[in-house]
């Protein structure tokens, strides 16, 4: 630790040791390789390099999209005493990525370029594997954060949560179960149509259903 302050060590690895409560004012950059659920730690571990130190620039590389479920670290918040939510919902707005200088942002320019190089926005195509993957991964995360509403489908509400358990966006852990709390009362119809979709035994959905109701 001595080494890394005084800048004999450039890089510091660690596991879970110094997430919080880090104090070396000139570490510059922080690479996260650690997926997180909890807003407060994303922000404890992106904000090891942020430190002020006068005519430093700080750079975090997040290789596992934190930046994604709970935006960027220096945005303004609105914190509370009235306790955590317990569905773990966050509003995130779409985050771009520049394929050029790698830079994270809200919005390209009126002129579709991005704001840090100038670059312009690059179309995905759908005929490479990468472009499939970015266009599947965008309407993932359409599907994620989209708003739920009373008149939706229980098999619209379990894409919801599969959504944000594959982007890991908030504490998802079973869709199905999640879906069926959030709509309340169906019927057997309802019930049977959702079973069909998940091909799995109705009897299975029916359980579930009358477990929780």
């Amino acid at each position: 630790m001595n080494d890394f302050r005084s800048g004999k060590l450039k890089v510091l690895c660690n596991n879970d040791l110094i997430s919080e409560g880090l104090d070396i004012p000139n570490c510059e950059a922080v690479i996260m390789c650690r997926p997180t659920a909890s807003l407060v730690l994303y922000l404890q571990q992106s904000m090891r390099c942020r430190r002020y130190v006068d005519g430093k620039q700080a750079i975090i590389i997040d290789h596992v999209g934190n930046y994604v479920r709970f935006g960027l670290p220096d945005d303004d918040r609105q914190w509370s005493l009235e306790g955590r939510n317990s569905k773990g919902k966050v509003d995130v707005p779409d985050i771009h990525t520049c394929q050029y200088c790698y830079q994270v942002f809200y919005e390209w320019t009126a002129d579709n370029r991005c704001p840090y190089c100038g670059e312009l926005k690059p179309e995905a195509d759908s005929r490479t594997p990468e472009g499939k993957k970015k266009i599947e991964q965008a309407k993932m995360i359409e599907i994620a954060n989209r708003k739920i509403e009373k008149s939706d489908s229980l098999i619209s509400i379990y894409e919801h949560f599969k959504a944000r358990k594959t982007m890991n966006i908030g504490n998802v852990r079973r869709p199905i179960n999640a879906a069926i709390r959030e709509k309340g009362l169906c019927s057997s119809a309802e019930l049977s149509e959702f079973a069909r979709y998940l091909n799995v035994k109705k009897n299975y959905i029916f359980m579930l259903y009358k477990h929780r109701y």
